[in-house]
């Protein structure tokens, strides 16, 4: 749901994501030109 807080109250999205899936996003972030 990309929110700051769990609505649910238990962040489980969060403690279950893969390390693999993290990186991957990190990786697409890095690669993306600065705006000007």
């Amino acid at each position: 749901c990309h929110k700051k807080f769990c609505p649910l109250g238990h962040l489980n999205c969060l403690k279950t994501l893969d390390v693999a899936r993290v990186t991957a996003a990190a990786d697409r972030l890095l690669k993306v030109p600065a705006a000007a």
